[in-house]
């Protein structure tokens, strides 16, 4: 679908609503945004990855997203003040990264081998438990056990996938733009875990999003040597070091 129509196509403009939660979305081009549609191009033509439309939602509660289904990303108006060209390079970085085939079959390897195993084994224990008992109530207790543990460990596997993608394309726009980027990109303040009501802590756990503070300590484990190689090869440079 053209770009400009898919401002106006009811699809699209509900999965706004929904995902994003926001109703006000413009389609981001040379003449509105300028400066960051030469920074995209730039960035796409640097690291050989294609040019997507890019749109901007306002007022939304996401930061930024990637729409796999059509192949574009969306950005919360918001979110790009203040922003340097460093970091909104490791943000384009970071939603590029979603439309990685191989990320959508990691996260799907990953719910999947926690799934199968729990289904097997929870199965295994139901034949168990139905050959020591021919109590009828046992039985039927030990089927909605089998079900509960293999619906529970295949939602755990599905959020596992998902963190681990977003922990991936956060080393994927660190890769672009430096980690310091990235991190400095995502930051932004959060609720210390001891001032949390229970329910706050509960629904964090479950969500496919991992916390801030997750990703930025990934991104500093990860890019630990980062500034002491940039340091090396910036000694290493004609004219510097000497």
């Amino acid at each position: 679908m053209d770009a400009y129509k898919l401002v106006s196509d009811r699809g699209f403009r509900g999965f706004i609503k929904v995902e994003c939660g926001s109703e006000v979305v413009t389609l981001m081009t040379h003449e509105t945004h300028p400066e960051l549609m030469r920074l995209y191009y730039e960035l796409c033509d640097k690291a050989g990855i294609p040019k997507r439309p890019i749109y901007i939602v306002k007022g939304g509660k996401i930061s930024a997203a990637a729409d796999r289904l059509r192949e574009v990303i969306i950005i919360d108006e918001s979110f790009l003040n203040g922003k340097t060209q460093r970091q909104l390079c490791a943000v384009f970085g970071h939603e590029e990264d979603h439309f990685d085939r191989r990320q959508f079959v990691n996260g799907m390897f990953i719910a999947i081998s926690a799934g199968v195993p729990a289904f097997v084994l929870s199965r295994q224990l139901k034949e168990w438990v139905g050959e020591l008992t021919d109590n009828k109530d046992a039985q039927q207790w030990m089927q909605v056990l089998h079900v509960l543990i293999t619906l529970t460990a295949i939602g755990g596997g599905i959020i596992a996938g998902k963190r681990h993608e977003q922990f991936a394309s956060d080393a994927a726009g660190a890769r672009l733009a430096g980690a310091d980027a990235m991190i400095d990109a995502i930051s932004k303040p959060e609720e210390p875990v001891s001032r949390r009501s229970f329910l706050t802590q509960l629904r964090g756990a479950v969500d496919v999003e991992p916390p801030i503070h997750r990703r930025i300590e990934k991104l500093k484990r990860r890019f630990a040597k980062e500034p002491e190689q940039r340091q090396t090869e910036a000694s290493t440079e004609p004219g510097r070091g000497q």
